[in-house]
């Protein structure tokens, strides 16, 4: 509050609220007290749009309250544990907290589903170990993707434990890719065993050189961002657009899987390591010139370029 102004007033609405109350459980009924819950409106209290609850756990016992849960709405429990499934996850039924039901107790049960075993290869047929596997959940009661992606072992295969692909408002997918040079694709995980076959992708590489001296620049960070997509074009999975590379130690660098007919714009990335191992030197870098390009169907898969940068003063 600036000197001489009067009293500062903020109003704060109270709204008469309850508490829901309940345990989670495994599908024999044993609690699980690593569950993670969250509370979600499926009818929004008279007072307005009630915002999901996130990061709640449960005790020893398995027990939970969760609050507060305005008065007049009907709300839903949901869960997960680690315990059952990376996966797995659970949810009550619907209860509605009044002024004569301030406290419904549910139970929520974690059930186990299903594996799914992801073989990724290439286009020659061969496995790809260590391509990543990005899993997502889209249902009515929200969606839900993990960090990081799963990876395949050296038999190019991944096993996704605890999915329910045949809960009938909700679908599961995974991202897989990009890896190498191979471009990203999408595939349903609707049945226990899914192969994803990965097409060859577009490839930028090059060499960061400082503008002042032609110098390569190495151990510096770079990103790559999708700036522009033509109409029409889908999205391949929640996070298509970033790509993170470093230079080696002659300021090379490859980016692999691009796709064509997106504009992508190359920046220095301020959030990866850019000093030389053993050494505490590095700075930001800065690029001055355009750095947009795209690939066409037709065109060379590869692109060759060199990136003139200028490096600031030491911090």
């Amino acid at each position: 509050v600036p000197p001489g102004d009067g009293p500062f007033v903020h109003l704060v609405s109270l709204l008469p609220a309850g508490v829901v109350t309940g345990r989670v459980v495994d599908e024999a009924g044993r609690p699980l007290p690593d569950g993670h819950l969250g509370l979600d409106a499926t009818r929004d209290p008279p007072a307005g749009r009630f915002e999901t609850s996130h990061n709640h756990t449960a005790g020893p016992d398995g027990r939970f309250v969760i609050s507060p849960a305005p008065f007049g709405g009907t709300y839903r429990v949901r869960a997960t544990s680690s315990a059952v499934g990376k996966f797995a996850r659970g949810r009550s039924e619907p209860v509605e907290v009044a002024a004569n039901h301030p406290r419904p107790d549910v139970t929520v049960t974690v059930r186990r589903g299903v594996d799914v075993t992801v073989t990724v290869r290439g286009p020659d047929g061969q496995p790809l170990p260590g391509a990543p596997v990005d899993v997502h959940r889209n249902a009515p009661d929200g969606s839900n993707g993990w960090s990081p992606p799963e990876r395949t072992d050296a038999r190019g295969r991944v096993v996704l434990r605890g999915l329910d692909p045949d809960t009938p408002d909700a679908d599961w997918s995974a991202v897989v890719g990009p890896h190498e040079d191979f471009a990203a694709r999408r595939v349903v995980l609707d049945r226990p065993a899914v192969t994803a076959t990965l097409a060859a992708g577009f490839v930028l590489r090059g060499q960061l050189v400082n503008e002042a001296d032609g110098q390569p620049l190495a151990y510096r960070g770079l990103r790559l961002q999708v700036v522009r997509r033509p109409a029409g074009h889908g999205t391949v999975g929640r996070r298509p657009d970033d790509v993170e590379a470093r230079t080696d130690g002659d300021g090379r660098f490859h980016l692999g899987g691009l796709e064509p007919g997106l504009v992508y714009a190359v920046t220095a990335d301020p959030f990866l390591s850019w000093h030389e191992p053993g050494t505490a030197e590095g700075g930001r870098l800065s690029f001055r010139r355009a750095t947009k390009f795209t690939f066409t169907p037709t065109g060379n898969r590869t692109k060759e370029v060199t990136f003139r940068v200028t490096v600031p003063d030491a911090p």
